[in-house]
């Protein structure tokens, strides 16, 4: 969570300049307290609740000065962590991601959303 919150701080006046003005966080969709029913994997849904309130708190502080900041959850990739029967190849996960920010709005600020664009509730 510390990583990711001093990166944004270092990119703050960068991003505020930008046409866009967004930053987005790599998060997963475990870190949703709603979606937890099987209380599974404790410490890394923690890690990721952490850091989308770390970001929605940023969302939150910054939303005046025209910054829009959103949580996104990549889906089940073909990664090393997500292993070769994952649902989705890295280059799929990223072009919906990017999909996805590409369409982001000021009025989607401290949303949490997959890769195809679903919100994930928290």
């Amino acid at each position: 969570m510390i990583g990711p919150v001093r990166l944004a701080n270092a990119l703050k006046n960068n991003v505020a300049k930008s046409a866009d003005k967004k930053m987005v966080v790599l998060s997963s969709q475990v870190g949703s307290i709603a979606e937890n029913e099987t209380g599974s994997m404790m410490y890394y849904r923690t890690s990721k609740a952490a850091v989308n309130q770390a970001w929605n708190c940023l969302a939150q502080q910054w939303k005046d000065e025209g910054l829009t900041l959103a949580m996104m959850h990549p889906g089940w990739v073909q990664t090393d962590m997500g292993g070769e029967d994952a649902d989705l190849t890295p280059q799929e996960s990223v072009e919906g991601m990017r999909s996805v920010i590409d369409r982001l709005t000021h009025k989607q600020n401290a949303k949490f959303y997959d890769y195809s664009g679903r919100e994930i509730p928290w």
